[in-house]
């Protein structure tokens, strides 16, 4: 691992993944690039061209001081980044120029019309990232005591385990899970 992403959208919420994305690069020794995505600045049509390029780059400067007040205080190397566009499509993407190892991100409660209506950013960003992605809900610990892996005999669920011993002290116990579909026929030797 060597380059972790952690967006921050300004909430206290999306806050919550940054301890462990640090913990994370302190860890393996990576860079952690701090991602901001901002809705693109569309400028009124009558608007003079020089000012609309200096309104757009005002909006950029708020992105920045936000993720400056995180940067100072980081114990890895670490770099700012902000995009404009939608989270769900920007956070992939970026992941995908920075050559990403890992996404740290924390999840956030939606109500389905919110899901529908917005798109969530954690689902486009799981569906469409070139690499695995943490999802951080409620505060994060910093080292983890029990992993469950689920395992579902794909190459993909593999990567997954070997992904999940990288996340692992000696101290974590892991959890193997295999679900099948439930049968009224009695299991034969050894499918248990």
């Amino acid at each position: 691992m060597k380059k972790l992403l952690c967006p921050l959208d300004g909430s206290k919420e999306s806050e919550r993944a940054l301890p462990l994305a640090v913990a994370l690069a302190q860890r393996w020794q990576a860079q952690l690039v701090l991602v901001r995505v901002v809705e693109p600045y569309l400028a009124p049509p009558d608007m003079l061209p020089d000012l609309a390029d200096r309104v757009r780059e005002w909006s950029r400067e708020g992105p920045m001081v936000y993720l400056r007040q995180f940067h100072d205080r980081l114990s890895v190397p670490a770099r700012m980044l902000v995009r404009e566009g939608q989270s769900r499509f920007e956070l992939a993407e970026a992941a995908r120029e920075e050559q990403a190892d890992l996404i740290v991100m924390a999840t956030r409660e939606h109500s389905a019309a919110g899901r529908f209506l917005l798109g969530s950013a954690v689902q486009g960003t799981l569906r469409l990232a070139p690499c695995p992605v943490l999802l951080v809900q409620g505060t994060a610990p910093v080292e983890f005591k029990r992993v469950l892996v689920p395992l579902d005999g794909s190459e993909e669920s593999l990567e997954a385990l070997h992904f999940a011993s990288k996340l692992a002290s000696p101290k974590t116990r892991f959890t193997l899970l295999r679900a099948s579909e439930a049968s009224l026929l009695p299991l034969r030797p050894g499918e248990r």
